[in-house]
């Protein structure tokens, strides 16, 4: 199974730290990059994790992010939600999953098919993947050249008498 984490690392600016103040550098690259960028990035995995109105949106509440303790700026978006694997990549064919949880599922949803049937399609088809942990990443790429150059102003400015 893949790591279902998204990281936001900036380390590759480090090396204005030599330069300049250790502290000054990664405050402001912590501020102005990662957590905006944790907060984007959060936003858009709990948007496509709830990807219709009649879904409870259990694993889009599930997703948090966190700003790495200490000056390194670091942060991650990541689910707690022990399916969010499975929701993520989706499931192959094969092997039918249990009818319990599957027709727990479904009654909360409102579905009103046997939790046998649905498993045993289930196990025939498999299920789509999500990708909503991907398409965070792919906004926090997206984004980033913008939110270093926020902070690369925000140190611009600081530096002004």
């Amino acid at each position: 199974m893949p790591d279902f984490e998204v990281s936001v690392d900036a380390r590759h600016v480090l090396r204005l730290q030599t330069a300049l103040s250790v502290d000054v550098v990664s405050a402001a690259l912590r501020k102005h990059t990662v957590q905006p960028l944790l907060l984007l990035m959060e936003a858009e995995a709990r948007r496509k994790a709830k990807p219709h109105g009649v879904d409870t949106g259990m694993t889009a509440r599930s997703v948090q992010s966190q700003l790495l303790p200490g000056f390194t700026p670091l942060g991650r978006v990541y689910s707690l939600n022990k399916l969010a694997p499975v929701i993520e990549v989706g499931r192959r064919p094969g092997k039918m999953p249990p009818v319990e949880p599957i027709a727990r599922w479904a009654k909360k949803h409102g579905i009103n098919i046997s939790g046998f049937v649905l498993a045993r399609a289930i196990g025939r088809r498999g299920t789509k993947g999500l990708y909503f942990m991907r398409a965070a990443g792919d906004v926090g790429k997206g984004n980033l050249v913008t939110y270093v150059r926020k902070a690369a102003d925000a140190l611009h400015a600081s530096w002004r008498v």
